[in-house]
């Protein structure tokens, strides 16, 4: 049975990532980290879909 795609916030994935925001937007603007997906029109609120999160961080395990 799939998981829900839940979106997570900045403070949920830097529970689960120690990086700060800026870090998180540097590798994002690099296209190394997946893309945040706004939640309102003006992009103000923005999230990341947990599946994206977790297949980054599988990655970063299977390259050590």
């Amino acid at each position: 049975m799939a998981k829900e795609n839940r979106i997570l916030s900045l403070l949920d994935v830097q529970a689960m990532i120690p990086f700060s925001r800026s870090s998180l937007w540097r590798l994002e603007k690099q296209g190394d980290f997946p893309k945040r997906v706004k939640l309102t029109p003006n992009g103000r609120r923005v999230g990341w879909k947990e599946s994206e999160i977790q297949q980054w961080i599988e990655s970063r395990e299977a390259t050590q």
